[in-house]
This record gives C-alpha cells, sequence and structure tokens, in this order.
C-alpha cells in the first residue's frame, strides 16, 4: 500500500515538472496590479507563476505562489538586472522586506524575498518596486504573465 502511494506521489511530481505549462498574457497598467495578483491569489494550482515585465523592454520581476504564500524572485541573470540588483535590494530595504539571495537550478542567482498574500498590499508594494527599479509610472505598459 505505501508502495503504491510512494509510486502515485511519484508519478504525479514527475507530470507536473514534464507536461507543459500554460500561459496566459494579458497587458495594463499599475491600476491593473491588484486585478493580477488577485488571480495569482485565487488560482486554482497550488502553484502558479505571475511575470511582470516593463512593456518592450527586458526588465521584468516574477511572483510565485505557493499554496498561499507569495514569493517574489528578482533574477540576477543580465548585466542590465545585476545592476538594478541594487536599486532593488535598497527599496526593499526601505519597506521592510527581508531579501535573501538563492541559487537556481542553473547556477543563476535570484534575490528572492517572501511577501503578503493580501492583492492591495501586493499591489502597491509592487508598484513602488517597480518604479524605484525601473522608472516605471502610473503610465507605463506592463505585460502580465501567468504560468498555470
Amino acid at each position: 500500500m505505501t508502495t503504491t502511494i510512494i509510486t502515485i506521489t511519484v508519478i504525479a511530481v514527475l507530470a507536473y515538472l514534464v507536461l507543459p505549462r500554460k500561459k496566459f498574457v494579458t497587458s495594463g497598467k499599475f491600476i491593473d496590479l491588484a486585478k493580477q495578483f488577485n488571480l495569482l491569489l485565487n488560482s486554482k494550482p497550488s502553484f502558479t507563476s505571475l511575470t511582470i515585465t516593463i512593456k518592450g523592454k527586458e526588465d521584468f520581476i516574477q511572483f510565485s505562489k505557493n499554496g498561499r504564500k507569495i514569493e517574489m524572485d528578482f533574477p540576477l541573470v543580465t548585466e542590465n538586472q545585476i545592476n538594478n540588483g541594487i536599486k532593488y535590494r535598497e527599496i526593499c530595504s526601505d519597506l521592510g522586506i527581508e531579501v535573501r539571495e538563492t541559487a537556481g537550478s542553473d547556477g543563476s542567482l535570484f534575490l528572492d524575498a517572501d511577501l503578503s498574500s493580501n492583492d492591495e498590499v501586493l499591489a502597491e508594494t509592487t508598484k513602488k518596486i517597480l518604479n524605484s527599479v525601473f522608472g516605471a509610472t502610473d503610465e507605463t505598459k506592463l505585460k502580465y504573465s501567468f504560468f498555470v
């Protein structure tokens, strides 16, 4: 019985890792942040991610939901991202957000932070970070990409 449960669990995890994930993309501005975070928080899969990109640029921040927990990931891969990492650390410190450096499976570095699971708080925090790090304003066009 235990072997059967372990086998089923291993198959389920492998299927999740191997099968393609769905991607949903929409555009918006700061005003749409709370709505996008609400969608992330209320998505059915327990693990879902949201990438917010400054439209027309390579600048982005990733958010992942695991259960009701939200983690913000700031990659340090490109030279631009590495340079912006200093600004990211500064604004997070100003907002009282603890940042930790982690390594991805390919060895790339990320600055990760655990955030509130309240959509309005997430929106306000993200707005401040996007403004401080990338100079985004209320009129900046954003691309929201969900991966389910």
